[in-house]
């Protein structure tokens, strides 16, 4: 029997999407953005202000700096006081982050629509550069003993290292690799990222992400990747944002050993 357990429903404990800018957006677009926190509360109550500071090297006399709006989050916390869902406006990318994550139906529905409003407040002033998602799973170990990664992963996955099967302390392994895509119209990079630590409250665990970014050769206006065709078809957002959510499954059943995924719904079997 597995020694590794996640807490239900799956082991994903953050889910996130995202797009980056060509350019910075500026003092005015940034502030537009904050005004639709008034149309957003109901579901992200919260808005903070993330604030920049801009530090100058060289032999000038030190001087005060005053601090710069970079940012504005608005999220909704759960009763312990961490952060449920989250969208992050900085002045160069838009993300939507939730910890609740269940199925990618419903899931990216609410994403597109809040990064969508986002994009209509700054279209004027930049273009879309990149796609970027996110998923973060951990996994806890339940036994005495010490932690044994070789239950938790395929032995004969090709995005692990191999010691890292043969290790029961704290360790660490990397692994990503670089595609060219559509005819040289982007570039994807993925990432395999393994983490095994011991919390002295908590105990042994160990963290598997998957790092998804596209960048695109020459960007694209926020309507054209966010806005759906007149003909029905999906926006160019969810068509790439789908194909990446399908390779982080993918490369999750490649990674995690079959009893594990047995207990995971959608990767598991039938």
């Amino acid at each position: 029997m597995v020694g590794w357990k996640f807490d239900t429903p799956n082991p994903i404990v953050a889910y996130t999407v995202g797009i980056e800018f060509d350019r910075a957006i500026d003092d005015a677009s940034l502030r537009r953005v904050m005004a639709l926190h008034s149309q957003l509360r109901r579901e992200l109550p919260r808005k903070v202000e993330q604030q920049s500071f801009t530090v100058n090297f060289g032999f000038q006399p030190p001087q005060s700096v005053a601090p710069n709006l970079g940012g504005v989050v608005f999220d909704s916390l759960k009763p312990d006081g961490s952060v449920l869902h989250s969208l992050t406006i900085t002045r160069n990318s838009c993300s939507y982050m939730t910890s609740n994550y269940t199925r990618w139906a419903e899931y990216w529905p609410v994403a597109e629509r809040l990064i969508g409003s986002v994009c209509k407040e700054i279209e004027e002033m930049t273009n879309i550069s990149a796609f970027v998602l996110v998923g973060n799973n951990k996994f806890h170990w339940t036994r005495s003993q010490a932690p044994d990664l070789g239950q938790l992963l395929k032995s004969e996955s090709i995005y692990i290292a191999q010691n890292l099967l043969l290790r029961q302390s704290a360790c660490h392994s990397f692994h990503g690799y670089q595609t060219i895509l559509e005819g040289d119209s982007a570039e994807q990079i993925d990432n395999i990222n393994v983490v095994l630590g011991n919390d002295p409250m908590l105990g042994w665990a160990s963290e598997l992400t998957f790092h998804h970014r596209r960048t695109l050769r020459l960007p694209v206006s926020c309507t054209i990747a966010m806005q759906a065709t007149g003909d029905g078809s999906r926006s160019m957002a969810a068509r790439i944002l789908d194909e990446m959510h399908s390779l982080n499954n993918t490369l999750a059943k490649a990674t995690l050993s079959d009893e594990i995924l047995a207990d995971i719904p959608g990767l598991g079997s039938p």
